[in-house]
């Protein structure tokens, strides 16, 4: 299997040899036999939420429309299902982790990985992380979150490096950010995520040191869109990117590449995901930039077999800052599954609808 490994990776300088690679060994099925990092979904009726941010009155409010209770202990005829990015930008991350972690203690819930947590693990800074490292917030007018002590920085770490990336059963597939059957197939034999993480980015990191060294000249980005689109963790917890004919800001810094819209040739069982930041009123607060790429797809549409449940609640804080009794346009979602219903943190219930053409490229997120 290393020796595998070692020809997926060999083709990294060029994504097109390396997509044969992939095509050709990792989807193998021994690849996917036996790593915990690709997770089995319960069987039963499911309540699949979106990104909470640190929103701990968000989630109990979510839970108790759910018939959960605000401790989300109330039911047993469901499990619950959390997309990631349970932390950051929100008052209460540790109330978020503890509250999910005896959950899935009590077998109530299961969750995976988001991208918030990896940079956790990575131990990298990040605008609206700074509650984990005992600083203040960078962004302007961030009003104080609860900090980590080094025991509460111990507990999460412990707690997110034991997360899966992915779960799957026959009718249903979560992961934070996009299901890659290539990036999948790379789980298999994985000590953990940190472990793939790190060796694809070294390999990725010595192909990029050996073109330049042969004085091959790349466009600029080139390394950065290497590592984003050809490391299997980044695909799945960030999903893959382009360049953006313009750079724009967003998460605290100027970015060069976009999102692209994976889901409009995804394959499979329904997947529901996260991470993309869409709006429960679409057009309201147009400035957060993230909010662009489902502009064109109202609140209780997926496309084809997929379906966004992040609703932007990482983004209430700046609600807040406009006025204590506006109504919220950000929300906490949850996709009721097999009833295929949409539920928000406001008590508002949708049927689901999936589109079955495309509805726009990529756009420009944060």
């Amino acid at each position: 299997m290393v020796h595998v490994r070692q020809r997926l990776v060999a083709a990294m300088v060029n994504p097109s040899r390396l997509s044969l690679s992939f095509s050709r060994y990792a989807l193998v099925g021994m690849w996917r036999m036996s790593s915990w990092l690709l997770g089995r979904l319960p069987e039963g009726p499911l309540d699949i939420v979106g990104d909470i941010h640190g929103e701990i009155g968000a989630l109990a409010q979510l839970l108790t429309h759910l018939g959960y209770g605000p401790e989300g202990t109330a039911r047993t005829d469901r499990r619950l299902v959390f997309v990631g990015d349970l932390v950051d930008r929100g008052p209460d991350s540790p109330g978020v982790v503890r509250l999910v972690r005896r959950l899935i203690e009590a077998d109530k819930a299961v969750a995976v990985l988001g991208n918030h947590e990896l940079n956790l693990l990575l131990n990298r800074r990040r605008e609206g992380n700074e509650w984990f490292f005992g600083e203040r917030s960078r962004a302007q007018g961030s009003p104080p979150a609860v900090g980590a002590d080094p025991a509460t920085q111990r507990e999460c770490y412990h707690f997110f490096a034991n997360l899966p990336l992915c779960l799957e059963r026959n009718d249903l597939r979560v992961v934070h950010a996009s299901w890659q059957d290539k990036a999948v197939a790379t789980l298999g034999g994985a000590t953990s995520a940190i472990s793939l993480f790190e060796d694809f980015r070294q390999r990725i990191e010595t192909q990029i040191h050996d073109r330049r060294k042969n004085r091959e000249q790349d466009p600029p980005q080139e390394a950065v869109l290497c590592h984003q689109n050809l490391n299997p963790v980044k695909v799945l917890l960030s999903g893959p990117e382009e360049r953006s004919v313009q750079p724009y800001w967003a998460g605290g810094r100027f970015r060069h590449l976009r999102r692209s819209a994976w889901w409009e040739t995804y394959q499979g069982p329904l997947c529901v995901f996260g991470h993309y930041w869409r709006l429960g009123t679409p057009g309201k607060m147009s400035h957060i930039e993230e909010s662009r790429l489902f502009e064109n797809f109202a609140v209780h549409q997926g496309y084809a077999r997929t379906f966004c449940v992040d609703y932007s609640v990482g983004a209430r804080w700046r609600e807040r800052l406009l006025g204590p009794n506006e109504p919220f346009v950000t929300r906490l979602g949850a996709i009721r599954w097999p009833e295929s219903q949409l539920a928000f943190d406001n008590g508002e219930i949708m049927q689901l609808e999936f589109l079955s053409n495309p509805v726009g490229t990529a756009l420009t997120a944060g």
